[in-house]
């Protein structure tokens, strides 16, 4: 029975062979089956390559707006903090200088530390880039002015 089968293929081939129409359309078959096949190779190769490129600015993307909310998140208590700390040292400061008949150096050195330095706080600041200064440490001006 195997024998008979080969036997068969082989004949059927042979058909085949001997009509030279149908081996020109079987040879373009095969052709456009290898088109296909090379057309899908560099499609998927393409996809790989869009898909690795994608998923790199994807992940910068969900970074960049991590600490973009992080930023946010952060300022919405150091904002209020800082703005009341600069208050309190610009009030008592103003009181500094009443109190000592107008002592500008002494309410200088309240209002120096307490209203200089960051008001916000940026990505930078986050990262540990930059540093945060709450307060400035500057020495006043009539201290600078005297050698």
């Amino acid at each position: 029975m195997l024998l008979g089968t080969v036997f068969v293929q082989i004949q059927i081939r042979k058909d085949r062979s001997v009509n030279p129409a149908h081996d020109a359309c079987e040879d373009r078959e095969e052709e456009d089956m290898q088109g296909g096949l090379r057309k899908w190779i560099l499609a998927s190769l393409v996809g790989t390559l869009l898909l690795t490129g994608a998923a790199s600015t994807r992940a910068d993307y969900l970074s960049d707006a991590g600490m973009g909310v992080l930023t946010i998140g952060s300022n919405v208590v150091y904002v209020p903090v800082k703005l009341g700390y600069a208050a309190l040292g610009g009030i008592t400061g103003s009181f500094a200088y009443v109190l000592t008949g107008a002592n500008y150096q002494v309410a200088e050195r309240i209002w120096t530390p307490s209203m200089g330095g960051d008001y916000v706080l940026t990505a930078g600041h986050l990262r540990g880039q930059e540093t945060i200064h709450f307060s400035t440490m500057t020495t006043p001006s009539w201290q600078s002015s005297n050698p």
